[in-house]
C-alpha cells in the first residue's frame, strides 16, 4: 500500500520518480506492475487512496538513481565534469 501512495503523490504533483534504494525500487515497480495488471486489486487499492484525495493512474516513470546517471546523463557528460582525478588503486590479496 506504501508503494501505490507514494506512486499516487508523484503522479498528483505530475512529476516521475527516482529511487536511490534497490529495495525501495523494486518495491515500487512490482506494486506498479501489479496495479496494472489486476483491474480488482487497482479498485481496491484506489478505494483506500481515495480517503487521502489519491488516485493512482500509472502514468509515472519509476528509475533508479543509477540507471539515470547510466542511461540518461551517461559516462561520457559524468567525465567531462570530473575535476579531480584519482589514481587507480588495485587491490592485490
Amino acid at each position: 500500500m506504501c508503494a501505490a501512495k507514494n506512486i499516487a503523490l508523484t503522479e498528483q504533483k505530475q512529476n516521475n520518480l527516482m529511487v536511490l534504494c534497490k529495495c525501495c525500487y523494486g518495491s515500487l515497480k512490482i506494486a506498479e506492475f501489479y496495479l496494472k495488471q489486476n483491474p480488482n486489486l487497482l479498485n481496491k487499492v484506489n478505494k483506500v487512496l481515495a480517503k487521502e484525495n489519491l488516485t493512482f493512474k500509472g502514468t509515472v516513470k519509476i528509475k533508479h538513481f543509477l540507471s539515470v546517471l547510466h542511461k540518461d546523463i551517461q559516462c561520457s557528460t559524468l567525465k567531462s565534469h570530473v575535476k579531480i582525478k584519482f589514481k587507480k588503486y588495485y587491490y592485490q590479496p
